[in-house]
């Protein structure tokens, strides 16, 4: 089996952002075209706790504060997207708890974003991992 070419491996950090009331914020990712953590990939020059807080605020409206690394990803297998272009990069993601935020009343306004109870989120894939890890952590 031949492994494939990587253009580039490029950071990224996703964060775990819980409410007051046990809810947590998932975003609509339209790479993966499913409800996802917040992440993003990290820009040259960028801190990975100013890339989440911008992030999430962009997304959401709500202020995310990353207190705690949970851990560090990199699995080619699954972390990887394939642009357009047919750029092929492989993402190493470092994940956050962050402290607990407000619950607002809604998301109005933020149409690719939403808050989901800790017991029933979505399906997240490979990154039930991290949230799992993320959550354990308390």
């Amino acid at each position: 089996m031949t492994e494939p070419a990587f253009d580039e491996i490029l950071p990224a950090v996703a964060g775990i952002v819980p409410t007051t009331d046990d809810r947590l914020l998932f975003v609509h990712n339209e790479v993966f075209d499913a409800w996802t953590l917040p992440m993003t990939a990290v820009e040259p020059g960028v801190s990975l706790e100013t890339a989440l807080r911008n992030e999430v605020e962009t997304e959401s409206g709500l202020t995310a504060d990353p207190v705690e690394l949970t851990g560090v990803y990199s699995n080619p297998n699954v972390q990887a997207v394939q642009y357009e272009s047919g750029e092929l990069v492989h993402y190493v993601t470092t994940c956050y708890r962050c402290r607990p935020v407000d619950a607002p009343a809604s998301l109005d306004g933020y149409p690719d974003a939403e808050l989901f109870s800790v017991a029933n989120h979505p399906y997240l894939g490979y990154m039930q991992q991290w949230l799992d890890d993320g959550l354990a952590v308390e």
